[in-house]
């Protein structure tokens, strides 16, 4: 989301931030990668579950 919006800039309209990502095509995180276009929004398809224990320790 924050690539959408920085690829947007200034003209941020619903529009113009759909566009921007169904023009980005595959957009590279390091090893993560996502993919948008005009007949898929879902970005990927990648689930990791990651637990918040109670001492607040991130456990996966």
């Amino acid at each position: 989301m924050v690539e959408g919006l920085r690829r947007t800039g200034r003209n941020l309209t619903t529009e113009s931030f759909i566009k921007k990502m169904e023009d980005a095509g595959e957009i590279s995180f390091g090893r993560f990668n996502v993919k948008y276009s005009p007949k898929s929004h879902n970005g990927s398809t990648y689930v990791e579950l990651a637990i918040v224990d109670a001492e607040g320790s991130l456990r996966y």
